[in-house]
């Protein structure tokens, strides 16, 4: 090959390390109002929290996932914030968790992998 004979070799191997911490913390209102009031939690929202919370661990989205239990909007619900920066989601449903879950990736990330030069290993940490 002439001059360096350093070869990288791209071997994906799956690895438990810690990711980073996150600032960011999505919240889910699972509230279980009185009979006759609306709320989240009758409206699908202990559901909607499993998805994302699944969501969030297949994809290594680095943030916390916290259900509480009321934001006051419970006429609109099923409602969730991601926190600190803000956004407050009302009258979520199913069709919306593929794009709640690339947003909460775009904010928080992912773990990050790096080449090892000659090990043939890619490993999460950068």
């Amino acid at each position: 090959m002439g001059g360096s004979d350093c070869v990288f070799r791209l071997v994906v191997r799956v690895s438990r390390t810690k990711r980073q911490p996150s600032a960011l913390k999505l919240m889910i209102c699972v509230n279980m109002a009185g009979v006759n009031k609306p709320c989240c939690g009758k409206r699908g929202s202990v559901a909607l929290a499993e998805a994302i919370e699944r969501g969030v661990r297949d994809r290594r989205i680095a943030l916390k996932a916290e259900r509480i239990h009321c934001f006051n909007k419970c006429h609109v619900g099923p409602n969730m914030r991601i926190a600190p920066v803000g956004e407050f989601r009302e009258g979520v449903s199913d069709g919306e968790i593929p794009d709640i879950l690339d947003r909460l990736e775009t904010l928080a990330g992912r773990a990050v992998h790096k080449l090892v030069a000659g090990s043939g290993l890619i490993y999460p940490g950068g």
